[in-house]
C-alpha cells in the first residue's frame, strides 16, 4: 500500500519548511517563522532522546524511522559513535536533503538514508529502533503493526501526549491552519497496550517544563543496570 498523495505532498513540503524555520533560513513561510519560536519543547525532546541513547548505542546498529532530513541521525552518530545508522522516511524531499547532509558531513557509509513507508514496509534488523515524532502521525492500528514488525530488542520513540495544556491547544490550532492530513496524541496507557509485552518493561519520560506535552517511551536499561 502506498502513502496517500495528500500526506506525501504535505510532508515533502512541511519537513523542509520546518527545518528551514528552525535555522531561520530566508524564504521560510511567515507562519513557520512564528511557529519556530514555540518549538523549543520539540527540540528538547530530541535532546533528551539523545541523552538517553548516547549511553547505549556505541558500536551498535541503529534504525531511525521517520528520519526526516537526518539532523538527529547525524547528531547521534557524532555524539555516540554507533556502528551504523540507517534512516527511513517516506518523503523523497527529506531523504534527498538527508543524503546531502550526510555527504557534507563526510560520514561515508556509516549513516545512510532511504525512502520507505515505515508504517507498512518490512523493516531491517537493528539493535536499536528509534523514531522522533513518528508516532504523532500513526493511528492505533498502525502503531500496533509497527511494533509487531520491528526486528530488534531495543526501542525509543517520542510522542505527543494526550493530556491537555495551553501549548497543546495552540498546536491543534496550528495543525488546522496547515491542513495537516493526520495527527494523533497518545496516552501512556494506550501506548503500553499497543506496544505490548514483547519489549519488556517500558519507561515513559514526561517533563512538562522541558517537553511541554511531549513524551518519550523506551526500554533502555538504566546506567546501573
Amino acid at each position: 500500500m502506498r502513502t496517500p498523495p495528500d500526506i506525501q505532498s504535505y510532508w515533502d513540503r512541511k519537513i523542509i519548511e520546518w527545518e528551514d524555520s528552525i535555522h531561520s533560513k530566508p524564504g521560510t513561510p511567515w507562519i513557520e517563522s512564528i511557529a519556530a519560536r514555540f518549538r523549543r519543547p520539540v527540540m528538547n525532546r530530541a535532546d533528551i532522546a539523545l541523552e538517553l541513547l548516547a549511553r547505549h548505542v556505541a558500536s551498535k546498529n541503529v534504525l531511525e524511522l521517520g528520519c526526516g532530513s537526518g539532523f538527529f541521525a547525524v547528531r547521534l552518530f557524532r555524539t555516540a559513535r554507533p556502528a551504523r545508522i540507517t534512516g527511513i522516511d517516506f518523503s523523497p524531499a527529506a531523504i534527498q536533503r538527508a543524503g546531502q547532509y550526510a555527504e557534507h558531513e563526510r560520514l561515508g557509509n556509516a549513516v545512510s538514508f532511504r525512502v520507505g513507508d515505515v508504517a507498512r514496509t518490512i523493516l531491517p534488523e537493528a539493535d536499536f529502533t528509534i523514531g522522533l515524532g513518528l508516532l504523532d502521525y500513526l493511528d492505533h492500528e498502525e502503531i500496533r503493526s509497527l511494533f509487531e514488525r520491528i526486528r530488534g530488542p531495543k526501542i525509543l520513540f517520542t510522542f505527543s501526549r494526550s493530556d491537555l495544556s495551553p501549548l497543546r491547544l495552540a498546536h491543534i490550532v496550528y495543525l488546522a491552519t496547515q491542513k495537516c492530513p493526520k495527527h494523533y496524541y497518545h496516552s501512556e496507557e494506550a501506548l503500553s497496550s499497543l506496544i505490548g509485552s514483547r519489549f519488556g518493561h517500558l519507561t515513559f519520560v514526561a517533563d512538562r517544563r522541558r517537553m511541554s506535552f511531549g513524551g518519550i517511551v523506551h526500554n533502555l536499561e538504566s546506567p546501573s543496570a
